[in-house]
């Protein structure tokens, strides 16, 4: 498959500038449509087969764009107690707390336990508190 060529402005560019930076040494994205293909590359040390982990990415990237379209199709409120969703949780602290606090990390749960934590998530942890 041929690869598009970059578009000014694009993923590309934003992730070498971010790199250069020191930010990451390494990224490969895929972005697609209907249409097929849009953008998709490599950078640093990546190959476009390179794996990454996407773990806390998920929320953010696909959780909340699929929450705010079916709010904004009327079929969800974000505003609701999560209780009403899930009545199993009725008697659990969590059950008071809505969709958006709970999507926003404002619903006041705990972090992880640090045993549950992985070792590079301990050390961007003690990264994010000394910037």
């Amino acid at each position: 498959m041929s690869r598009p060529a970059p578009i000014a402005g694009s993923v590309a560019e934003e992730l070498a500038a971010r790199s250069r930076e020191g930010r990451f040494p390494a990224a490969s994205w895929w972005i697609g449509g209907p249409a097929g293909v849009v953008e998709e590359g490599a950078l640093g040390t990546a190959s476009p087969e390179t794996p990454f982990d996407l773990a806390s990415l998920t929320k953010p990237l696909c959780t909340a764009l699929l929450g705010v379209l079916l709010e904004q199709e009327g079929a969800l409120d974000l505003d609701v107690p999560v209780a009403e969703l899930l009545p199993e949780l009725a008697q659990a602290p969590v059950g008071r707390r809505t969709l958006l606090e709970l999507g926003s990390h404002r619903a006041g749960l705990p972090t992880a336990p640090a045993r549950l934590r992985s070792r590079r998530n301990t050390d961007r942890d003690k990264h994010d508190r000394n910037r």
